[in-house]
């Protein structure tokens, strides 16, 4: 995977961003204000993509890093559908995190832990169902970066 310079980030994120607004109005997420960042993420720059949901408040925040915006077209739609389906957890999450007060920090710990693993698993089984339902990302034929 090389390196993106900042030039070539800015650029691809600007050609994106409108591609990330059609597929989430496709998905249902037409209400949530998503900021997408044209720099990698700080703290999880390793990760392919990040999306925060913020607290509640159906905005949400977008990182697409150098993994993600050198996948194929096809990887790269998927990548994108995944962390948007993210945003549909996002408020049930939240009402889950509410509960970590009744059950002990090591017994809370070890739930947690096992229930974000599976949501990954289902979150990338429902995004490889979605995603072909879906347009291709703009310049598809020269996404190759």
């Amino acid at each position: 995977m090389a390196a993106l310079t900042d030039e070539q980030r800015k650029e691809r994120i600007a050609q994106i961003t409108p591609y990330i607004t059609e597929i989430q109005a496709a998905m249902g997420l037409g209400h949530w204000h998503i900021i997408v960042y044209d720099e990698r993420h700080p703290r999880l720059p390793e990760m392919v993509a990040v999306v925060d949901p913020g607290d509640g408040q159906n905005m949400g925040e977008l990182w697409l890093n150098d993994g993600a915006l050198n996948e194929t077209p096809d990887d790269l739609r998927n990548t994108i559908v995944h962390e948007l389906l993210h945003l549909h957890e996002a408020h049930w999450l939240q009402a889950v995190d509410e509960l970590s007060g009744e059950f002990g920090k090591t017994a809370w710990n070890v739930w947690m832990a096992g229930f974000r693993r599976e949501i990954e698993y289902m979150t990338d089984a429902l995004s490889r169902v979605l995603a072909p339902h879906l347009p291709l990302p703009p310049n598809a034929e020269e996404q190759a970066i």
